[in-house]
């Protein structure tokens, strides 16, 4: 059973009980900061996005959802487009990328990597 909420009242404090709203009634301004928000987007983005494990033929299907999905976000930074990347990649083509801090050297790194036809690739 949810107990009333007064919104920035104590509990025990001896106030009546004139608001008999619970918890999960009372909206209150949006003071979420932009690390909720990222962190919210970036659980959708588990969902949505398909791990790459490093197998050739699914680096297409992933690179396009990447790139319509985060790559092309304008409201994440360089930074935010990196850890989303990292968090999307197995252990082979993170190893493709390993000493790279730039998003866009690791970005192109990747990409120039799995767009090389295999026999021409420089491992």
């Amino acid at each position: 059973m949810n107990e009333p909420l007064r919104k920035g009242v104590d509990k025990d404090a001896s106030t009546s009980h004139d608001d008999d709203r619970t918890e999960s009634d009372v909206t209150s301004p949006d003071t979420t900061s932009t690390a909720d928000h990222f962190l919210d987007f970036n659980h959708k983005l588990l969902i949505i996005l398909p791990k790459f494990e490093g197998n050739d033929i699914e680096f297409y299907p992933f690179w396009r959802t990447f790139n319509e999905v985060i790559d092309n976000a304008t409201d994440l930074t360089d930074h935010q487009k990196h850890e989303f990347l990292l968090k999307r990649l197995g252990a082979k083509p993170k190893a493709k990328i390993q000493g790279y801090r730039n998003y866009a050297d690791m970005k192109n790194r990747l990409v120039k990597f799995y767009t090389t036809p295999m026999l021409q690739r420089k491992k």
